[in-house]
Parts: C-alpha cells; structure tokens; sequence
C-alpha cells in the first residue's frame, strides 16, 4: 500500500514537472510572472525584448535596458512577460562535433537567409564559407574560455541597408521571429568606437546558431575597409605593453571615423584623400614596430584632423 502511494506520488510529481517545462518553452503567450521565479535557467521573453545571455543554453530577454538585478531593486515584483517557444542549442563537446554539426545544415542556413531577405528586404550578402577553424580556435581560447557551444556565428550572413529607417524597420520585424535565440542591439547601443549594427542569432532545426547582421550600408563600407585594418592593429597589439599607447591611438581614430561617417563628413571626403587612408591603415594592420606604427599613426591622425575635425 505505503509503495503504491509513494509511486503515485511519483507519478503527480513527473506531470507537474512535465508540464512546467511545456508551459516554459512551448507556449505562446503573455502572463504575468514574479520576479522570484526567474532564474537563468529558463528563458523569459518580454514584450519590448532586449536579450541577456544567462548561460549557454538559455538568455534572459529583459525591457529596455533593464537587468534582472535592476528590475529588483526599483522593487517590481510581478512582471508581463511572453513566452514563445526557443529549441536550445544541442551541445557539442569538440571543434569537430561543432562543424559536423553545422557542415550538415548550410542548405537550410543558406534558405533561411535568402527567406530572410523577402521578408525584411536589403541586399544579402552571405559569407562564403564556415568558420575557419583557425578563427574558431582562437575566438574559442581568447574570448570563450575554451568553450565551443559558444561559437554562434560559424554560418554568418548580412542584410545590407541604405538608410537607418530601413533597417530599423526590419529590427522590429526580427523581434517577432519565434526562431530567434539572441539579439545583440548595437544600434541604439553602439560599440566604444561608435560602430552601430543589429546581431541576430537564430537556431536551426538541428539546435546550431548561426548569424545574421544588419547594416547601414555607409557603415559597413567603412567597417570593411579602413576600420578593418585599424582593428587588426589594435587586436594583434592589444596585450603589448610597447604598444598601449599606439593602441590607444588607433581606437581614438576608429571614434573619429565614425562621426565622419555619422555625420555625412565621410562620403565628402575626395577619392584620393581615401586612396591614401587604405594604403595608411593597410600598412598599420600587420605593424608591431613601435617606430613604424608611430609614423603610419601621424599620418592618419594629420588626415582625419584636416577632413573631419577642421
């Protein structure tokens, strides 16, 4: 008798258990949820959605600017929230496990984006292959403590805008799509040198993350020309001592282009004024010499001062 209670027991428990977890991750609707019971080990979906990443397989999506620890201590108790149904991402335990994962979905990638693209319009560009693992390694060991799950972007595309109105438009677009994982806005949240885009990740139906990033079309030509070969400086001479101070430089030059091409300073600049900055941050990229990185950093800096700051 005592067994059979205790199985019963059992039984009412596993159920309750179950649907706790159908009602987290595979309903689709707003309710009113206190903030006690939110813990990073499920993923809350609010109405104006910012996302946070909790862990490496569950993000917390907060209001505006908000944080779990801020919404506490203005003292909310009960929020709205919408839950809507994510995949996680499916583990893997090596770099081989992660592009047998990925290799085995580029068609449904590559569809996803093209998809993509009539709903939201701009010009797809989709990067031509994986990840190389070399890049994948060093991001793995340089910025993710050696963890592979956290790769998201080993299939990457953009959608390419003329104008901000446009790509804000496809931003509000996105944020309705049940099969986003992660949102990174560095539009309204620009990065130190002004840089401004919009970073998606999307799940496929395997559980791999891959890429999507919106773009102004002026930004990104920078992004890819002048501004890349500044960021190759700064990231291979970032943990030189020699060269602090020449790094610190270079990143007040990225702060500066930036406005140039924010505030339409850029775009008047002649043809063989930017000739001269793509020789200048070309041969800055690959610089490790102090005195060489001196002169190619006068040069720039002479440049951006009668272009943009005079």
């Amino acid at each position: 008798m005592c067994s059979k209670i205790i199985l019963s027991f059992l039984l009412v428990f596993c159920f309750f258990v179950k649907c706790e977890a159908f009602d987290l991750h595979t309903i689709n609707e707003s309710k009113i949820i206190s903030t006690e019971n939110i813990t990073n080990d499920k993923r809350y979906f609010f109405n104006n959605i910012k996302l946070t990443e909790s862990n490496n397989t569950a993000y917390l999506i907060f209001k505006d600017d908000e944080t779990l620890e801020a919404i506490n201590e203005i003292g909310e108790k009960n929020i709205p929230i919408n839950f809507r149904p994510r995949p996680y991402k499916r583990k893997v335990k090596n770099i081989s496990e992660l592009y047998a994962m990925n290799l085995a979905y580029e068609d449904e990638f590559k569809n996803l984006m093209k998809n993509l693209q009539k709903e939201l319009g701009g010009e797809l560009i989709i990067r031509p292959s994986i990840k190389s693992k070399k890049r994948v390694q060093e991001k793995s060991q340089t910025e993710l403590n050696g963890d592979y799950n956290k790769i998201t972007d080993m299939w990457a595309a953009s959608l390419v805008f003329p104008n901000e109105q446009e790509l804000l438009t496809a931003f509000e677009k996105i944020k309705k799509r049940d099969d986003v994982v992660k949102i990174r806005d560095r539009w309204n949240n620009p990065l130190p040198q002004g840089y401004r885009d919009v970073k998606v990740n999307f799940s496929l139906s395997n559980g791999a993350i891959v890429e999507l990033q919106l773009h102004h079309k002026a930004i990104m030509q920078v992004k890819n020309g002048i501004d890349h070969d500044i960021y190759e400086f700064v990231r291979s001479n970032r943990d030189n001592f020699e060269m602090k101070s020449h790094v610190e430089r270079a990143k007040n030059c990225q702060v500066v282009l930036y406005e140039s091409v924010w505030n339409g300073k850029f775009e008047n600049v002649d043809e063989s004024t930017k000739q001269i900055l793509e020789e200048t941050t070309k041969n800055l990229a690959n610089q490790h010499c102090t005195k060489k990185s001196e002169i190619l950093l006068n040069k720039l800096e002479k440049i951006f001062e009668d272009c943009f700051i005079n």
